[in-house]
């Protein structure tokens, strides 16, 4: 079964600074992957250039075999990427539908459809098996559950049946087992070549 995600020798510079060198690796639907490294070693950057926030200066992102470059986050949802980060950007005010449908709340006659919103996100909540409830505030929330709220978001505006989003989930290991100290992402950006 081909991958349905792949990263093939993705690089991405800075100035004097080789953030990403010849990064590759395959992931098939419905896997999950940590991404484990110390400060700097381009776990970021990766997933910024997965989500459409920074462009890869090589290599090639494929989705489902196809290509992808995107643009932006917008870009990469409609492909079924959504990247959840470490560091959440929700409304704390608002329920859990809201904020996984924010900007994109389904409307009926020019008015937002908030019973068709909490149904397509219970939807998909129970699809991924997270029991939440979509009329919670975030607010009320553990920050795992946060975390879960967010995982359905790409889903939702594709509207595509039977198409989940691939999530990769940033960890950082805070004490390295013995061996490498480093990850290959930082070992590639840092070596003289």
């Amino acid at each position: 079964m081909a991958a349905y995600l792949q990263f093939d020798e993705v690089c991405k510079f800075f100035p004097g600074v080789k953030a990403l060198n010849g990064v590759s690796f395959d992931a098939h639907a419905g896997q999950v992957h940590g991404l484990l490294g110390e400060n700097g070693a381009g776990k970021s950057n990766l997933l910024k250039i997965l989500g459409g926030q920074y462009k890869p200066d090589g290599g090639r992102l494929l989705v489902s075999g196809l290509e992808q470059r995107f643009t932006s986050a917008k870009d990469a949802i409609k492909a079924g990427i959504a990247v959840i980060h470490q560091e959440l950007q929700y409304v704390p005010e608002l329920t859990v539908a809201e904020n996984v449908l924010l900007g994109r709340m389904p409307t009926r006659f020019g008015l937002l459809d908030k019973p068709k919103a909490r149904q397509m996100v219970a939807d998909k909540l129970a699809a991924i098996g997270v029991e939440l409830d979509p009329d919670a505030r975030l607010a009320d929330l553990s920050i795992a559950q946060r975390q879960m709220a967010c995982a359905p978001g790409c889903s939702c505006v594709t509207g595509r049946k039977r198409r989940w989003p691939m999530t990769l989930s940033r960890a950082c290991a805070s004490r390295p087992r013995t061996g490498s100290r480093k990850s290959a992402c930082y070992r590639a950006a840092t070596s003289k070549k």
